[in-house]
């Protein structure tokens, strides 16, 4: 058995209905792709290393969002909006330094950072296809899974009174671990609130 074909098996046992391998697989294919664009967590993060060639570099195919982005033996780059990153009404030479804007799949440095120079990625990835072995998602949160898939199988191939409830427990269960992600990303230290300038 593979991990898949488990995974069929589980589903075909929550609609009591003998659906093809081929039939479910869409299903849980849909259900990636919904999921990868709703979710955020620790286990989506990926690591990538680019060099810089004409002040950009390609993102990775599977990228949803950056987390992190630093040149290597140098600094963390900071976002500006590509209206801001290509407005330089002073013409300050160094305008952009310190910061990146994306365009489609490219990353776009400022001028400070040479050719040749070397970017780290830290970025969301999409979910991987589940196959003949698991994946990150079937081994944390198989019951994200399972609902994920249920919720689409109700809206392309039956009518079943059940959908509201897989499609609630699948935005539950998205909305809990976002929640967690986003409060363990600051665990273990103390947020320090810059202070500000000036009088009062």
């Amino acid at each position: 058995m593979t991990a898949i074909s488990d995974h069929c098996d589980t589903i075909r046992a929550w609609l009591n209905f003998d659906y093809s391998d081929t039939l479910v697989t869409s299903w849980t294919r849909m259900a990636e792709e919904m999921i990868s664009e709703a979710l955020r967590c620790k286990h989506m993060i990926a690591l990538d290393v680019a060099t810089v060639g004409q002040s950009r570099v390609r993102l990775p195919s599977d990228w949803l969002a950056l987390d992190f982005t630093r040149v290597i033996d140098d600094r963390p780059l900071l976002y500006r909006s590509r209206n801001d990153f290509y407005s330089n009404p002073n013409a300050d030479a160094n305008h952009n330094e310190g910061y990146y804007t994306i365009t489609g799949n490219y990353l776009i440095v400022g001028g400070d950072v040479s050719d040749g120079k070397e970017v780290e990625l830290s970025y969301y990835e999409s979910i991987p296809p589940l196959g003949d072995d698991t994946n990150w998602l079937m081994t944390y949160y198989s019951r994200l899974y399972v609902s994920a898939t249920l919720s689409v199988a109700s809206a392309y191939s039956m009518d079943d009174e059940r959908a509201v409830v897989w499609q609630a427990a699948m935005q539950s269960f998205v909305d809990m671990i976002n929640e967690g992600h986003a409060k363990s990303k600051a665990s273990g230290s103390r947020v320090v609130m810059p202070r500000k300038k000036g009088f009062g």
